[in-house]
């Protein structure tokens, strides 16, 4: 029968750059391993068996597969397999040629900007000792940064003028290919109402190059309201302001920037434009309203709401004491006067005013009466007295007086006779029984 017997290997005979692993099994030649015979030798006393191996150089044909890479550009995000290799290729083994066929180790891997491998198998194909032989060869490239575009760049949301900068909601993304590391982002503009700019630019040591931008709009705001107080001014009537709605207008120095609410717990500083009052203006005083409105401006939408300032005249009320309520004249002392206070008329007056105005003497003339002394000449007591009442008007007192003048009248009485006035001087004692001027 057999006998089984474990047998010594001899490898020291073997080629350099050629091992064999007794456990495996397994003979591994480098690259450097020259084609030729090795023997395996196996013995055990007078036993020995032998094991012959033929190393055979196989040389592929890379020419075409080097040519479809190297005539092909390369930029971040192309895969591997971009280049088309040769549907088919040979290799020479000693006299021998084998066919076979060509692939990427890892077609669909990107790899980063800047020198890359890429990695070809070839495998053969042919029937024989040599059918699916594998070798591989790797071949540099030069991966191109890849430019950045707008479109890579999405802003989201809607934006309304803050006072603040704004930054928007924004992604950035190319694919699944983009990081962070790749670009750095900045925003202008994005103060005021308008366009602002998200521009999104290249990191040196990134990926990609160049920049890309993408606008977006940040509305006007809406004007909620008045955080400034409506403006109010008071004079008393002798005022020297007092004299018309736009003098008024100027001495109320009415504030030419309000402060306006807006947001959420915004506030703003805007021109304002007053309008002329509409109300009737009184001299003696009153109260006028001036609607102020804010004018247009680049960050707030036409405001509908205005303010209203107040200017409040004081009357001045003045007080006279009139003592000529009454005088009795002939008719000939009539005719012989040449102006009216030389019939006892009040030449002048003099009125108190409250407010701590003070007093203020006028002067009276004819003309400051309702009755002319032509007209009192000209009536005839023939046929009885004539009484008149003469009344003071309000000519001779300033527009912003107030004066009660319904009481400044007096009664003149014209008659025939002269009036004659009896002084009755009384003794400073009378006893009875005893005779009165003795």
């Amino acid at each position: 029968g057999e006998v089984m017997k474990d047998l010594t290997l001899d490898t020291s005979e073997l080629p350099q750059n050629v091992t064999f692993n007794a456990e495996e099994g397994k003979l591994t030649l480098s690259k450097a391993s020259k084609p030729g015979i090795v023997t395996l030798t196996a013995s055990d006393g007078d036993l020995t068996a032998a094991v012959t191996i033929t190393i055979t150089n196989l040389a592929v044909d890379w020419s075409e597969v080097e040519s479809a890479i190297k005539g092909t550009t390369y930029t971040y995000g192309d895969a591997n397999g971009k280049a088309a290799l040769p549907a088919s290729g040979t290799a020479q083994a000693a006299d021998t040629t084998v066919h076979g066929t060509f692939a990427y180790e890892e077609p669909d891997a990107i790899q980063n900007a800047g020198d890359g491998i890429i990695t070809v198998t070839f495998t053969v194909t042919d029937e024989g000792a040599y059918r699916g032989v594998t070798l591989t060869k790797t071949f540099p490239i030069t991966i191109a940064k890849k430019t950045l575009a707008d479109s890579m760049i999405t802003i989201t949301g809607s934006y309304t003028y803050t006072g603040n900068a704004i930054t928007p909601t924004y992604t950035v993304a190319d694919g699944t290919l983009m990081k962070a590391s790749d670009y750095t982002v900045a925003v202008t503009n994005n103060i005021n109402a308008g366009e602002a700019t998200v521009t999104v630019t290249a990191s040196a040591d990134g990926n990609y190059t160049g920049s890309a931008s993408k606008t977006f709009t940040i509305a006007k705001a809406a004007i909620t309201g008045f955080k400034t107080t409506a403006p109010s001014h008071t004079l008393l009537a002798n005022d020297v302001a007092n004299s018309s709605l736009a003098a008024l207008k100027t001495a109320a120095n009415l504030p030419e920037e309000v402060e306006v609410t807006f947001g959420e717990n915004g506030t703003a500083t805007l021109p304002i434009t007053w309008a002329d009052s509409q109300d009737t203006f009184a001299p003696k005083g009153g109260t006028y309203h001036y609607v102020g409105t804010v004018t247009a401006s680049e960050n707030f939408q036409p405001c509908e709401k205005t303010l209203t300032a107040t200017v409040t005249v004081t009357p001045v009320t003045g007080t006279v004491t009139w003592t000529t309520n009454a005088i009795t004249l002939a008719k000939a002392q009539v005719d012989a006067a040449k102006s009216l206070s030389d019939l006892g008329l009040p030449a002048s007056l003099t009125v108190t005013y409250n407010n701590e105005v003070g007093k203020e003497t006028y002067t009276l003339t004819d003309a400051n009466y309702t009755v002319t002394l032509a007209y009192l000449k000209s009536l005839s007591v023939e046929r009885g007295d004539q009484t008149v009442e003469i009344d003071v008007t309000g000519e001779p007192f300033p527009a912003w007086a107030t004066i009660d003048t319904s009481a400044l009248r007096t009664a003149l009485t014209i008659t025939e006779k002269f009036p004659v006035t009896v002084t009755v001087t009384p003794p400073a004692a009378i006893t009875y029984g005893e005779t009165l001027g003795a």
